[in-house]
């Protein structure tokens, strides 16, 4: 009687892949060490580094993720230095989170035996360069719905951290003199940026007869300007066959073209220089509550104390000129008598009074935290809409 062989194929062996320098046996043994995952997995080796990338509509925690990739990884013996994790929600082109640790001296907490080997499935190649717009793009192009994403808890705890380190950099004298810098400077490359848009030259810098700041801008140039528009339009012929793209750039080269060529362009700058406070207020609250370009746990509290003592500052700042006399007095003043402020030049423009003015900066001033909260949230679907061919 013949001895029957099992010829069934047998899984391949994940781990053993992995320690011999098989990047892409690293995604599949991740996946199988998360309970029921929502989301996709992929791995490659640039250089010393190993890059794991999760994508889906969820994301686990950036810490339960980091610690269970940690407890697996620490049972293996691999040939790179470094880890980096990444967690992209599904039609975004910047992640959620990024995590990087070294190999060195990871310590097994969950034996190697305990992960199951992972049925045949269909896996997505490996990226072949950090995840890109088009890349991400693909992978969601099968999703109609569009996901939004909420708050957790830890950054519930990063704005928290923040707001409360605000309030004595806003209260107490030494330190909001000391980070009122941090606004001079906003400010007024606020109004620089805005020249230059519109065809000035002009160049930040700090008021030191009077205190505060100044741009410095000189006559217009209007080589400038229609080197934008010339700019904008040979975009808009490279852009051509992208109906997205197209209809973007030609809202754009419209609403540039009328601005710079009527009145709103002087108003435009001179808002923006209190109008670059508010960006900087939602930039710096949306980077805290993404962790976008953090690379250190701390640098989101930075991040979200900038924001919040910004906050604090335009708040303090249209307040005063509503319903305090001494202050209103002081801003209707001018900069030492002679040059008006932003909001006297507004005023005067639109012939309304400086209350409406302010009024106005309030309000967006107030909102603007929640406006960095709702980027966050729906940032698949504004990015998808920035980005879609």
């Amino acid at each position: 009687m013949q001895q029957q062989t099992d010829e069934r194929p047998h899984p391949p062996d994940w781990a053993a892949l992995a320690n011999g320098g098989d990047a892409d046996a690293i995604a599949p043994l991740l996946l199988s060490a998360f309970s029921q995952p929502s989301f996709q997995i992929q791995s490659r080796a640039v250089g010393q580094t190993l890059q794991i990338f999760l994508l889906g509509d969820r994301l686990p925690d950036a810490e339960v993720a980091t610690d269970t990739i940690q407890q697996t990884l620490a049972e293996l013996t691999l040939p790179w230095q470094l880890v980096q994790v990444e967690g992209y929600i599904l039609g975004a082109i910047a992640p959620v989170w990024s995590q990087t640790f070294g190999v060195i001296g990871l310590q097994p907490t969950l034996p190697l035996s305990s992960v199951q080997t992972p049925q045949p499935v269909a896996v997505r190649p490996p990226l072949r360069s950090s995840p890109s717009r088009k890349t991400v793009s693909k992978i969601s192009r099968g999703s109609t719905s569009r996901p939004s994403q909420s708050l957790s808890y830890e950054t519930i705890g990063v704005l928290m951290l923040g707001f409360v380190l605000a309030i004595p950099l806003s209260a107490l004298g030494f330190l909001r003199v000391l980070f009122h810098g941090w606004l001079i400077l906003v400010h007024e490359i606020g109004h620089a940026l805005t020249y230059w848009l519109f065809g000035y030259p002009a160049v930040p810098s700090v008021n030191l007869l009077y205190g505060g700041g100044i741009t410095l801008a000189m006559g217009r140039l209007w080589l400038l300007a229609w080197l934008i528009l010339g700019g904008l339009g040979y975009l808009i012929y490279r852009c051509r066959r992208s109906s997205n793209a197209l209809s973007w750039l030609l809202t754009i080269a419209v609403v540039y073209a009328l601005l710079a060529f009527s009145p709103w362009h002087t108003r435009l700058i001179s808002y923006m220089g209190h109008g670059a406070e508010t960006l900087a207020l939602i930039g710096c609250l949306y980077f805290a509550i993404g962790g976008y370009f953090c690379k250190l746990g701390g640098e989101r509290v930075i991040y979200a104390m900038l924001g919040w003592f910004t906050w604090f500052e335009s708040l303090r700042f249209a307040w005063g000129l509503l319903f305090d006399t001494a202050a209103r007095a002081r801003y209707i003043g001018g900069i030492g008598g002679v040059l008006d402020n932003d909001f006297v030049k507004l005023a005067d423009s639109f012939e309304v009074g400086l209350g409406a003015i302010s009024t106005f900066f309030l309000l967006v001033s107030a909102v603007a935290p929640v406006i960095a909260i709702l980027l966050y949230r729906y940032e698949a679907r504004w990015q998808n809409a920035l980005w879609r061919k």
